[in-house]
């Protein structure tokens, strides 16, 4: 009988273990998101088109569902003369944001 509290208790502490590494790995795309978000306005501010696409690029990337990274995406495009293409990536957008 006294195998049963201790599996429970082993049970909850790894059940925490998970969901703590769950938050910390949402945390660390989060931040990845934003350095790639910062790194690609950098970019484009100081005239790299192509360095602040691929940084737009890599924030897509590493978060997909967040429209930020096409955003920044479309304005680059836009800046550099391709307004069709900002046009065209921000309607595959499943967010209407």
């Amino acid at each position: 009988m006294e195998k049963r509290p201790l599996f429970a208790l082993l049970l909850v502490c790894a059940l925490t273990l998970f969901i703590s590494a769950c938050d910390k790995e949402k945390e660390e795309e989060a931040t990845s998101i934003e350095t790639f978000l910062e790194n690609s306005q950098s970019h484009l501010d100081k005239g790299q088109y192509n360095a602040a696409m691929i940084e737009a690029r890599n924030a897509i990337q590493a978060a997909p569902e967040d429209i930020r990274g096409k955003v920044a995406l479309a304005r680059i495009f836009t800046e550099v003369g391709q307004p069709r293409e900002a046009a065209n990536l921000l309607e595959k957008s499943p967010s209407k944001d």
